[in-house]
């Protein structure tokens, strides 16, 4: 053990220094996250007057020194495939990001959030390593506010439809608030934590859970009124919660409750709100879930799918005619090249952030995209299983929530630009870096004594992973 001036004892392995105090970085992102949760684009548009610092970087600033320090890391390369993936996808970016960067750099930059924000996972991973006492009061703070994001998720598809003015200094209602496609994510991302992850220990917990989980299914169907591509996420990402979760019968239970309740109630009051062009409603829910499987839509939303279907179709011709290999890179305004209305309110890309990486960055691009989330699962998957072979239950349902997650957000960017805008992307990378850190864990959990800085190899690293797992309990 060394001491680094009077108070902060560390320890030093490989390069990385094991501290006991708390960073900036540390107590500033889940703030940040929280931000997004509750309030969207309006809390993502915060930035200095006059300059391109939007809160999101602002605050990513505190954890590029962490994000460096994992870059040349090397038991993170050495005990994963992951970062190679993820190094050759953000290498491509900055090949592409170049020529955008001469012409104008500004929008250029706003482009590449797409591939830039692995710095998110990277700074996420740094603080896991670093400091893995963080985790559990990170996850413990995120538990502590589901009840409010439950709660609020529904008021927000509400606040929504007011007009209140814009954020400062730019065009962005102050009312664009959470309940966007992602909340419905988010709220399968509550049910999925506190099954997979928390374990409660009297009936009082127990009822809480319940509670919670029946209330973010409620709201689920709220918010499906609303975004079709959002509940069309939660579905998929359901479907690989139940595969992950054992003894789903409590589960199918309680929700069966919860459902039988809500249609009675609905039988009885037939609840409206009307927020305009939509209302609450249960003849809303059935007729956007019908129109997902086929059925006849309303003129609103048939014209809604009508666009997205030839914005998307104009995207995948013409990229492939003209830059099938490379893409448009970056600063190009894709909705102005391919003549799509909707460039006057502002869209640059192709409102489905999986078709945006093809756009920006071609086939090259979408099939290093593709490769790093698919080694990513297969490696975070392959570490559930061998956390839940040696008994530790809660780290391997924390894998399973970030791969639950991780779908969802996938499928929601089918359908909307989340990997593009900092609500959905920081959430998407944080959960990317959370996976890592437990494959790197996972596979370095050998004890061994402290060594001189920089004179470790890939085997004198060591995490107490048992430590980790008790310390979930507390959360």
């Amino acid at each position: 053990m060394t001491y680094v001036g009077k108070r902060r004892p560390v320890r030093q392995w490989d390069s990385v220094q094991l501290e006991s105090r708390s960073r900036p970085f540390d107590l500033l992102f889940p703030l940040l996250l929280a931000g997004y949760l509750f309030f969207d684009k309006a809390f993502a548009w915060l930035h200095i007057p006059g300059t391109p610092a939007f809160v999101g970087e602002i605050v990513l600033v505190f954890g590029l020194g962490g994000a460096i320090r994992m870059m040349t890391w090397s038991p993170a390369w050495q005990s994963s495939s992951t970062p190679f993936a993820m190094a050759l996808y953000a290498g491509w970016g900055l090949i592409r990001l170049l020529p955008g960067i001469f012409d104008d750099p500004i929008f250029a930059l706003r482009d590449a959030s797409i591939f830039l924000y692995v710095l998110v996972s990277l700074a996420v991973l740094a603080v896991l390593v670093e400091r893995p006492h963080m985790l559990p009061r990170w996850l413990r703070s995120y538990r502590a506010i589901m009840p409010l994001v439950v709660i609020w998720m529904p008021i927000g598809l509400v606040v929504r439809s007011l007009e209140w003015g814009t954020v400062p200094d730019s065009n962005v209602p102050l009312t664009s608030v959470a309940a966007g496609g992602y909340s419905q994510v988010h709220l399968l991302m509550i049910i999925s934590f506190i099954w997979l992850v928390w374990t409660p220990e009297t009936a009082e917990q127990v009822r809480w859970r319940n509670l919670v989980s029946g209330g973010a299914l409620v709201g689920i169907l709220v918010l499906a009124t609303a975004n079709r591509g959002g509940f069309v996420a939660a579905a998929v990402g359901s479907g690989v919660f139940l595969a992950l979760l054992p003894g789903r019968t409590r589960l199918i239970v309680t929700f069966s409750r919860v459902l039988l309740v809500v249609a009675v109630a609905t039988v009885i009051i037939d609840p409206r709100i009307d927020l305009g062009r939509r209302e609450i409603s249960v003849e809303q829910l059935t007729e956007n879930v019908s129109t997902l499987v086929g059925q006849q839509a309303s003129s609103e939303l048939s014209g809604n799918i009508t666009w997205r279907i030839r914005h998307w179709e104009n995207i995948w011709r013409g990229v492939n005619l003209d830059v099938p290999l490379a893409g448009h890179g970056f600063g190009p305004n894709i909705a102005e090249i391919y003549d799509i209305p909707q460039t006057e309110i502002g869209l640059r890309n192709a409102h489905n952030s999986q078709l945006t990486v093809f756009a920006r960055m071609g086939w090259i691009g979408l099939v290093l995209w593709n490769f790093m989330w698919v080694i990513w699962f297969y490696e975070v998957n392959a570490t559930r299983r061998r956390l839940r072979s040696v008994g530790l239950d809660r780290l391997s349902g924390l894998g399973a929530w970030a791969m639950v997650g991780a779908v969802g957000s996938q499928v929601e960017a089918f359908f909307n630009p989340t990997i593009e805008a900092p609500p959905g992307s920081f959430w998407l990378w944080s959960i990317f870096g959370l996976g890592l850190f437990l494959i790197i864990a996972s596979r370095s959990r050998r004890p061994v004594s402290p060594t001189r800085r920089g004179g470790a190899s890939s085997r004198d690293t060591r995490f107490d992973i048992e430590g980790i797992e008790a310390s979930l309990a507390e959360i």
